[in-house]
């Protein structure tokens, strides 16, 4: 089962990258997350820029579970917050002039997905796409 979608984001380069992740349908509580960004898609891991994983502090570079929530018609409702902090954004190559945009490719990727009625447990990306970095004015 593939829920995989495609988000593309877009983040100042002194700014904090914070996602706030809703997904409808699982209870995640307890399934390892790892967030990703890199150079390109099927990049060695030797070229990943940031690689997250879980956090429990909030505010904290890491992917948090905030809670899982219900629907009306009672399917589990699982929210995690994604935090990258400035200094780590900050870090990031710089593509030809100072203030240009650059594009990385991104991913999000929990382990051990529950499947309903039997099946097998399996890691699975929930979203991918891009992450561009916008040039900043600010500290």
């Amino acid at each position: 089962m593939q829920l995989a979608q495609r988000l593309d984001l877009t983040a100042f380069r002194r700014d904090p990258l914070h996602v706030i992740v809703r997904v409808v349908g699982v209870n995640l509580s307890g399934v390892p997350v790892t967030y990703g960004v890199g150079l390109y898609p099927d990049a060695d891991p030797a070229f990943r820029l940031l690689s997250l994983g879980a956090s429990v502090g909030v505010g904290a570079d890491g992917i948090r579970l905030v809670r899982i929530d219900q629907t009306p018609g009672g399917q589990p409702v699982t929210i995690y917050e994604i935090i990258a902090s400035k200094g780590l954004l900050a870090n990031f190559p710089i593509a030809g002039e100072i203030g240009d945009d650059i594009t990385f490719s991104h991913e999000l990727q929990v382990g051990a997905l529950p499947m309903p009625f039997g099946f097998a447990a399996v890691e699975t990306t929930l979203f991918f796409g891009t992450l561009t970095i916008k040039g900043s004015v600010n500290d």
